[in-house]
């Protein structure tokens, strides 16, 4: 049957049929893209940036930290910078901005916490610097059930997990 011999009303119907349907479409489309883009957390987009391997600048405490995020958690950002790994706790981070977007490799960033990336730490003894909102501590680390424990040279400083904002190896 050619569209000629089809009552002309019925084929407008139809064309009207189909716009109200892309429109309903398009309309449940936008609600879903918000509701994803309401429902994202920072780790979500952190996720996102390093799996396009996007050069980044994180600000937490104050300073500007400038690198690539190379691992993702709910709690913790890996970033890697011209001066080595830094640990950078979410809930110090003041503001993240995208520099320059990356080649798009696509591989999902290995998941981490902050406690395993102390624990990592703790393990190769390396001398390590903690940041904290008013304070930092320098030393080898030793991780307690919601606390760290910096050895200073024999000196104990103990700082909750809830205070830290960063952490990363100690300049020499």
């Amino acid at each position: 049957m050619h569209s000629s011999s089809i009552d002309p009303e019925l084929l407008a119907a139809g064309a009207e049929l189909r716009q109200e349907w892309r429109a309903d479409e398009e309309m449940w489309t936008r609600a879903a893209e918000t509701r994803w883009r309401r429902s994202r957390t920072l780790a979500d987009v952190a996720c996102a940036l390093a799996s396009r391997g996007d050069a980044v600048v994180v600000h937490a405490l104050g300073i500007t930290l400038v690198g690539q995020i190379a691992a993702v958690g709910r709690d913790v950002l890996v970033l890697t910078t011209a001066d080595g790994v830094i640990d950078v706790v979410t809930g110090a981070v003041t503001l993240v901005r995208v520099t320059a977007r990356g080649a798009g490799h696509g591989r999902r960033p290995p998941l981490v916490s902050l406690r395993a990336r102390l624990v990592e730490r703790e393990e190769s003894r390396v001398r390590t610097l903690v940041a904290a909102a008013t304070s930092s501590a320098t030393g080898t680390l030793r991780v307690g059930a919601e606390h760290l424990e910096v050895d200073d040279a024999g000196t104990a400083i103990f700082v909750p997990f809830t205070a830290i904002a960063f952490v990363r190896d100690a300049p020499r």
